[in-house]
Parts: structure tokens; C-alpha cells; sequence
């Protein structure tokens, strides 16, 4: 956390299973990026705990020293593959949502953090290919936002560049800012990777960095809860 009271660093970063756009394994880059930053709270996706691919879970917590929670969605092997949140903060509750999908399994998990004697929940998600499919997912996030009074922080890969999600509950935290358009997913140039705020959340800063560890850009802002 920032010297200044209650200001956290957050990060969103699908890792494409640690490689780039060539395939090379690019895992150890990835961690020091995120060493170098120091988020309070990241949300990865895309991410392995199996030996074929590499236990990367546990390569991430032994090396940042964080907490993690972590949400498989597909089984390979004997191991998993998903997505995670990381934090040096308690967690004081875990949630795994499976969500309806077409094809590959998708999910979203909530973590409640305890930060400075505040319960702050953090929605981690990887969204599916298929409109039709985002659409019910979409619905099933917005009724679950609904149910959550505290503060809240929804980080992911949405698959898409528009968020159904009602405005009077959260809000990008790229809103007005000079990158708010910048693109997050490199092959096809667009923004799909967001970080929503609840309202009682005030965004400081947002950034896009363009690394090309992955086939995608982490996001980052740094916020006042």
C-alpha cells in the first residue's frame, strides 16, 4: 500500500499461460514486471499450476510473497489452469462462481481482503468467445454487484469491448483519462481488459503498458478506497 492513507496500486494482466506472441516462455519477465510495480491487488488470467505447463501459482507466490487465491476453470492433466488474485492482504473470504459456458469452462471469483479494518471485495473474471454466452455471464456479474454493499473492485479479460453492466453501481476506472481507449489485447488492437470501480472508489491514475510479455498489456490504476 502507498505511504498515503488507504491508496492502493491495482494490476489486471492476462498472462497467456506465460508466453508471448512467439511462444517463448516468458513467465520470469511477467514476475518481475509485476515485482517492479507492486500492486496491492492483481487479478491474472490465463494462468497454470500443472507440470506440463508449469506450476505458476506457486512460482508467483513464492516469489512476490503474496497471497493467492486461485479459481481453476479447466483441468489438465492432474493439474489446472484458471485464473488468480494476489495481494500481501488478508483474505478473509473466498468465492469460486463457475459461469454458464460454451465451449471452454469460464468463471469469476471474489475475494474479501481486510485492509487497513476495511472489507474490501475483489471480483476477478475471464469472460467467454460467444456473445450469446457473455450476455448470461453479464447477467449473472451484475446480479451478483448487486449483492455486495461493501466496497468492490471487478478486474478481468472481458472478450469484449463493451460492458453491460449497470452505471449506477460501478464505473471504468479509465473514464475521461487519456488512455481510455488504449488497446489491452495486441493482436487485434482493442480494449477488453478492464478495472470497475464501485462508486465509493476514486481513481488517481490509470495506465495501459504496452510490454509484450503476453498477448496482452497489463492495465493498472492506482485508487483511494
Amino acid at each position: 500500500m502507498d505511504n498515503i492513507e488507504n491508496v492502493l496500486k491495482l494490476m489486471t494482466y492476462n498472462i497467456h499461460s506465460g508466453k508471448n506472441l512467439k511462444g517463448q516462455y516468458t513467465l520470469p519477465k511477467i514476475i518481475d514486471f509485476i515485482k517492479n510495480y507492486s500492486p496491492d491487488i492483481l487479478a491474472l488470467q490465463e494462468i497454470n499450476e500443472n507440470k506440463k505447463r508449469g506450476f505458476q501459482i506457486r512460482e508467483i507466490k513464492e516469489i512476490l510473497n503474496m497471497n493467492v487465491h486461485f479459481g481453476p476453470h479447466v483441468h489438465i492433466g492432474k493439474g489446472q489452469y484458471g485464473i488468480a488474485t494476489v495481494s500481501p492482504f488478508e483474505i478473509i473470504g473466498k468465492q469460486h462462481i463457475l459461469l454458464p459456458s460454451i465451449g471452454e469452462q469460464r468463471g469469476m471469483i471474489h475475494t474479501q481482503l481486510r485492509i487497513k479494518s476495511k472489507d474490501v471485495h475483489i471480483l476477478n473474471t475471464h469472460l467467454g468467445l460467444n456473445i450469446l454466452e457473455r450476455k448470461k455471464q453479464f447477467q449473472i456479474i451484475q446480479k451478483y454487484l448487486e449483492g455486495i454493499k461493501d466496497t468492490v473492485i471487478l478486474m478481468g479479460d472481458f472478450n469484449t469491448t463493451n460492458l453491460p453492466l449497470q452505471s449506477s453501481l460501478i464505473y471504468d476506472a479509465s473514464q475521461g483519462r487519456e488512455d481510455q481507449d488504449s488497446p489491452t489485447l495486441i493482436k487485434i488492437n482493442k480494449k477488453i481488459d478492464f478495472i470497475m470501480l464501485s462508486k465509493n472508489i476514486q481513481t488517481i491514475s490509470h495506465k495501459v503498458v504496452p510490454v509484450y510479455f503476453s498477448d496482452h498489456f497489463p492495465v493498472m490504476a492506482k485508487i483511494i478506497i
